[in-house]
């Protein structure tokens, strides 16, 4: 197989095999990597006004269709957000002119938009508060859906999260062994159940390191989650586990400013400036047990997500208040052993965005007095500026400056 060595754009061989009966007026480029491009295709067709679609390539390794798997989840998603959810119009594969093979995904364009992200800072405490009751809403259609729904499992029915022979669970409970669909996602990979998905979390990450951050391990009836570097244990029965595995839903998991557009309202019964036009970037989405999203939201904080307001507003509007001992709560505890464990190891050998997120939580005086149920806190009586965007960018210079990068 041909190999590249120069970011990935889009060649004539590929305008002509996406736009056979169309003339391609230009082409702008949103983003690319030696793997990846996307870009908007401005396309005049016949007897029709030009239109813009937004076009995604991807090299294409091991007949791994990332591309499709995600175009599929997009669908699932539109079951119950259909307004939300960008139209994917077409998938499939092609040949570049040096003979690379990409995957290639065209989705509708979402005109007039900008990401949550740029105009954040800039809306009143009011319209943050509305535009994420919108999204909350729409997160819980999201979790309407299941791996045992059937209109699920048909829009899935091509991709990984079938599994081959069935559901071999390691749990005894006929509401996870009748399901044909995976836990998991594109990122993480696929698992049987909960106990499985557990495993494949921490198998994962200890890959990346030699010292292993967390284990899992057989107990008398389930199982154990034991950090490596003093964030503990936590001892799940298999009626625990069985509980965990049938209460699944569907998510994106990555539902952070950056991956939500938004256009100026025209609503004149609407006293704000902007609404919800889209969510998009799919790639992570997928069906896990309740509380997984909840709990990756404590650990993207000061990660993929520099703004705690839209922590904290995401925080009092979608996490639910549980008791501790509650399986959602319980499976959120295993969760947060292992990512913080791994954030842990990460800090122990100077890793740049552990640096950056330690630094940040304590630039924005955070703490977790109850770990993953509460959440991360201002401290008391402490009065925090807004830090804007130059801020972060500052912060992220300071210690690349520290660690003598630059």
């Amino acid at each position: 197989m041909p190999t590249i060595d120069h970011d990935l754009a889009p060649d004539g061989n590929v305008l002509k095999h996406l736009f056979p009966n169309s003339t391609v007026g230009s082409t702008t480029i949103l983003s690319q990597t030696f793997q990846t491009c996307t870009f908007v295709a401005r396309v005049d067709e016949i007897d029709q006004p030009a239109r813009e679609i937004l076009v995604r390539l991807e090299v294409l390794e091991d007949q791994v269709f990332r591309l499709r798997t995600v175009s599929d989840l997009q669908r699932v998603a539109a079951l119950v957000i259909p307004d939300l959810v960008p139209e994917v119009e077409r998938t499939g594969t092609v040949c570049m002119e040096d003979g690379i093979e990409v995957e290639f995904s065209l989705t509708t364009f979402i005109p007039d938009s900008v990401t949550l992200e740029s105009v954040w800072d800039d809306l009143s405490d009011d319209e943050q508060s509305a535009i994420m009751a919108e999204l909350v809403a729409a997160m819980g259609k999201l979790y309407s859906l299941n791996r045992d729904n059937e209109q699920v499992q048909l829009l899935l029915k091509g991709s990984k999260f079938v599994l081959e022979g069935g559901n071999h669970s390691s749990e005894s409970t006929s509401a996870s062994a009748s399901s044909s669909l995976a836990l998991g996602s594109l990122d993480i990979g696929y698992a049987n159940d909960s106990a499985d998905l557990l495993r494949l979390l921490v198998e994962s990450l200890n890959k990346i390191h030699k010292v292993p951050l967390a284990s899992i391990q057989p107990s008398n009836n389930g199982i154990s989650i034991i950090s490596a570097n003093g964030f503990g244990r936590l001892d799940l029965l298999n009626e625990e586990l069985a509980a965990i595995s049938a209460d699944t839903v569907f998510c994106h998991c990555d539902l952070e400013p950056r991956n939500i557009l938004v256009r100026r309202s025209t609503s004149p019964d609407r006293d704000r400036s902007y609404e919800v036009a889209a969510i998009i970037d799919w790639e992570m989405s997928g069906i896990f047990p309740r509380g997984y999203e909840y709990a990756m939201k404590d650990t993207l904080l000061g990660v993929s997500n520099l703004s705690f307001t839209w922590y904290s507003l995401f925080r009092q509007q979608a996490v639910p208040d549980m008791p501790a001992l509650t399986n959602c709560a319980r499976f959120m505890h295993a969760i947060d052993i292992i990512n913080n464990s791994y954030q842990k190891q990460l800090l122990d050998v100077s890793n740049v965005g552990a640096l950056i997120r330690e630094r940040w939580l304590i630039r924005e005086q955070l703490e977790r007095p109850t770990g993953v149920i509460s959440g991360w806190a201002r401290k008391p009586g402490l009065v925090v500026p807004r830090f804007t965007r130059e801020d972060n960018e500052d912060l992220e210079m300071e210690v690349l400056r520290e660690l003598g990068r630059i």
